[in-house]
C-alpha cells in the first residue's frame, strides 16, 4: 500500500472546527483511541504538475509550499526549487549548485515569507535570499551555527532547529542577521539527533507545530515571535508510541502518523483542546519508511491541507477514486498530482 496515496486518502477524513492556542495551558495529554469516522464532507482540488513539460518535473517532493498561488516544490535529491502557478503550469526552477554567490551546494530546508524565497544550505552554512517570483538573488546571510530546519517569524526574527552536538537545546530564536538570541527546549541524554530528510517545522492557521524525530511530544510555537505556548503528549492506550513526522494542526485536529512497540504505523487525527476520545484511523504500513508517511504535506490559506501522489500511489487510490483520464495520462507519464483538501 502506497504511503502517499493513503495519506491522500486520508485527508480526505479532515472534520470541521477552529483551532485556537490555549495560552493559560502550557502542557497536556492526549490519549489516542482507535475509531471510525464516517459521513466526512469535503471539496477537493486536483492540480496536475507540468502537464506540457514532463521534464520539468522535479524527481522527488521533498517539501510543499504555496504562496500568492504560486506553488513552490523542493526537490531534496538534486536540491532544486521548481515553481508552477496554481493550475500546475511549470513557471521556473532554481537551480544554482556551486560556492560563488548565490549559488549553494545543497538544499537542506527552504520557506517562502514576503517577497522573498529563503533557502538553506546546509553544506555551506547559510542562507541564501531570492526574490520569491523571479529567483533573483538579493543576498546572503552567513550563519554561526548548523540548522536542521527553520522558519521566518512574523517580527523578523527566525525560529532554528539545531543538531544534538552544538551544546544547545533544541530550538533557538535567531535575530534577522541570524545571530542566536536564546535557545529552548532541552535535549535529553537519550534523545537522538534532529535528523530527517523533511522539515521539522509546520507553520499552520494559528501557531508552528515541532516534534523531534522517535518522540511522542509535540511543541506549539508562536508564529509571531516564537516562543513556546503548549505542549503536547501523545499517547495511546496500553501501548509506548512514537511520532514519525512533525504533525499539522488543521483546524481543531492535530493530525499525524506514528509508530507502537510493534512497528505498526497509524495515522492519526485528535481534537487538539479536548480530553475526551480521540480519532485514530487504522491505516497500517509496515512495507513503508518511517519517514514518508506524513510529509511533505503543507497548509494553504490556513484552511486547506496539500498533499500529493504518483502513479505508484495512484494504483491504491484508484480503488476509491479515479481520476480523469487527463490526470491519469501525466501520473502514468511521470507527473506529479497535487490534492488540495478543505471542509465543505
Amino acid at each position: 500500500m502506497n504511503t502517499r496515496l493513503i495519506i491522500s486518502t486520508f485527508i480526505l477524513m479532515i472534520l470541521t472546527q477552529s483551532c485556537q492556542v490555549d495560552n493559560e495551558k502550557k502542557y497536556h495529554t492526549i490519549t489516542l483511541f482507535e475509531s471510525t469516522v464516517k459521513n466526512i464532507n469535503y471539496d477537493t482540488q486536483i492540480i496536475g504538475l507540468g502537464e506540457e513539460c514532463v521534464d520539468c518535473l522535479p524527481s522527488t517532493i521533498s517539501k510543499i509550499q504555496i504562496q500568492n498561488d504560486i506553488i513552490y516544490i523542493l526537490d531534496g535529491t538534486l536540491s532544486t526549487m521548481y515553481l508552477f502557478d496554481i493550475d500546475g503550469t511549470f513557471l521556473k526552477k532554481l537551480d544554482c549548485i556551486g560556492q560563488g554567490p548565490g549559488e549553494y551546494l545543497r538544499i537542506r530546508d527552504f520557506n517562502v515569507k514576503g517577497d522573498i524565497l529563503y533557502v538553506y544550505d546546509d553544506r555551506m552554512n547559510k542562507l541564501l535570499l531570492y526574490n520569491k517570483t523571479t529567483l533573483d538573488y538579493l543576498e546572503t546571510l552567513n550563519s554561526k551555527i548548523y540548522m536542521r530546519g527553520f522558519l521566518p517569524l512574523k517580527n523578523g526574527d527566525f525560529l532554528i532547529v539545531l543538531p544534538k552536538d552544538q551544546g544547545r537545546k533544541q530550538l533557538a530564536i535567531a535575530d534577522p542577521l541570524l545571530n542566536i538570541k536564546y535557545d529552548m527546549i532541552d535535549f535529553d541524554k537519550s534523545d537522538k539527533d534532529n535528523r530527517t530528510r523533511y522539515s521539522l517545522l509546520q507553520s499552520t492557521a494559528d501557531c508552528i507545530t515541532y516534534c523531534k524525530p522517535e518522540t511522542n511530544t509535540v511543541y506549539l510555537l508562536s508564529k509571531d515571535n516564537g516562543l513556546l505556548l503548549d505542549t503536547l503528549e501523545i499517547i495511546a492506550e496500553d501501548e509506548k508510541i512514537e511520532i514519525n513526522a512533525t504533525p499539522l494542526i488543521y483546524k481543531n485536529r492535530l493530525i499525524g502518523v506514528y509508530t507502537n512497540a510493534k512497528q505498526e504505523r497509524y495515522f492519526f487525527e485528535t481534537f487538539y483542546k479536548q480530553n475526551q476520545a480521540s480519532y485514530v484511523i487504522p491505516f497500517k504500513s509496515n512495507e513503508n519508511d518511517v519517514e514518508t508517511l506524513l510529509n511533505p504535506m503543507s497548509i494553504y490559506k490556513d484552511s486547506i491541507v496539500v498533499s500529493y501522489y504518483d502513479a505508484e500511489a495512484y494504483e491504491y487510490i484508484n480503488k476509491i477514486k479515479r481520476l480523469s483520464d487527463r490526470f491519469e495520462t501525466l501520473l502514468y507519464d511521470g507527473g506529479y498530482v497535487l490534492g488540495l483538501y478543505s471542509e465543505k
